[in-house]
């Protein structure tokens, strides 16, 4: 009986125990990853750039308390500068990948598929730069192909150097490609 009853108590204790919580950077990452492999999703720019947008919205809510999702790009952007969340560098980044993914989805610039694959590298490279969570580094909730550097996971283009690197430079900040500052130009000039 005794037996019974200690049994049932280690059940019921590990029933109780919480599921662990999967950090903010490893969804993000892991959501960057599924993106890239829907190839329907590729296909439809529009619905691409507001995906990876919203990935990298809830990735910054979640992370730094910042209500990304809810927010107009310019709320949003002005809670990111009022705060300490970023540095410059960061803020700056911020702004021309969200620029970039504003010029596709309310101004209607079609992106190549390079430029797509920019944008979530860009998006990926935030991730790791900005991870809090992450004990063993920025690549340690991004898994075993993350583990050869920050542009590994953006493919083949990506590992030739820091320009073709996707939108991130050797140390893998996120960068403004001439693509994004263009797309970025023509967002303020829609948004006008």
């Amino acid at each position: 009986a005794a037996v019974i009853a200690a049994v049932r108590l280690r059940r019921r204790a590990a029933a109780r125990r919480p599921a662990p919580v999967e950090p903010p950077a490893a969804i993000a990452l892991r959501a960057l990853d599924d993106l890239e492999r829907d190839a329907a999703l590729r296909a439809d720019p529009d619905r691409f750039y507001v995906a990876v947008s919203s990935i990298l919205r809830r990735y910054v809510e979640a992370a730094f308390g910042l209500r990304a999702p809810e927010q107009t790009t310019e709320e949003f952007l002005a809670a990111a500068e009022a705060g300490a969340a970023f540095d410059r560098e960061r803020q700056r980044s911020l702004r021309a990948f969200l620029a970039a993914c504003d010029a596709v989805k309310f101004a209607r610039a079609r992106p190549s598929e390079t430029e797509a694959a920019r944008v979530t590298a860009t998006a990926r490279s935030f991730v790791r730069a900005t991870a809090p969570d992450t004990a063993a580094g920025p690549n340690a909730a991004a898994g075993p192909e993350a583990a050869a550097g920050p542009n590994a996971a953006a493919g083949p283009e990506a590992a030739a150097g820091p320009e073709a690197a996707a939108g991130s430079d050797a140390a893998g900040r996120p960068q403004t490609t001439a693509a994004q500052a263009q797309a970025a130009s023509a967002a303020e000039g829609a948004a006008r």
